[in-house]
């Protein structure tokens, strides 16, 4: 089964519905911004109510013709789109975000690029502005070696649920973990990850996904987080 097709993606989908209506639930308009997401599935279900609200950008690798009705970017009060590497492009969005938020975007980041991402988000935000990152965790590691094991007990922990991802996959992916090549498979902790927000200033919350879902919703890896400056 494709991670598209599951109920998995449905609730994250949801879950972000959910944090949006409540982030603009008491204000007239919002500036907000998308990353990493190429057909913007994640807000089609907001209502037109809610859409109105929201000057939307969508930034992503490549936006293919097609894949965003403009019936849906007519549905918000304005609506941009750009395109190309996230880390070279992102500089021609000239803009002041509320909200940004982005599904999926982390593990196809180095390390260092995950660490620049947040640099580059905060620059971004407006005053009082949240980031929702919705995103693939493994278990904490102390070695390059322990990462693999714990990459390795993510990968069959998810086959069990349907998700399956071939093995010679997995290992080229893992090889190639320090290459800035947009590919997935680039895991870390929740532990390193909070270490990473801590150190650039970010107040955080973090949310476990899918608890109703799996048996051991921690190995299943999929957590919620929403970031504000501040730092914890």
């Amino acid at each position: 089964m494709h991670i598209y097709e599951s109920a998995f993606d449905l609730e994250q989908r949801e879950a972000i519905t959910k944090k949006i209506q409540e982030f603009i639930e008491n204000r007239d308009q919002i500036t907000m911004l998308v990353i990493g997401s190429p057909d913007c599935k994640e807000i089609k279900n907001l209502s037109e109510k809610i859409k109105e609200k929201i000057n939307l950008f969508v930034f992503d690798f490549e936006i293919k013709r097609g894949k965003i009705s403009n019936n849906f970017k007519k549905s918000f009060n304005f609506y941009e789109e750009y395109s190309g590497d996230f880390f070279k492009n992102i500089e021609k969005i000239k803009i002041k975000a509320d909200f940004v938020f982005h599904r999926w975007f982390l593990h196809h980041c180095t390390d260092h690029q995950k660490i620049e991402s947040f640099k580059i988000i905060k620059n971004l935000l407006a005053n009082e502005g949240e980031l929702l990152i919705i995103d693939w965790m493994i278990p904490d590691y102390s070695s390059e070696q322990e990462r693999w094991k714990s990459s390795k007990k993510y990968y069959k922990y998810h086959e069990q649920h349907g998700l399956k991802i071939a093995k010679n996959k997995q290992e080229h992916n893992f090889s190639k973990i320090n290459t800035p090549n947009g590919k997935g498979g680039k895991f870390i902790s929740h532990q390193k990850l909070e270490e990473i927000m801590k150190k650039e200033n970010l107040e955080f919350k973090r949310e476990i996904l899918h608890q109703s879902k799996v048996e051991d919703p921690e190995l299943f890896g999929a957590n919620l987080y929403i970031c504000k400056e501040g730092g914890n």
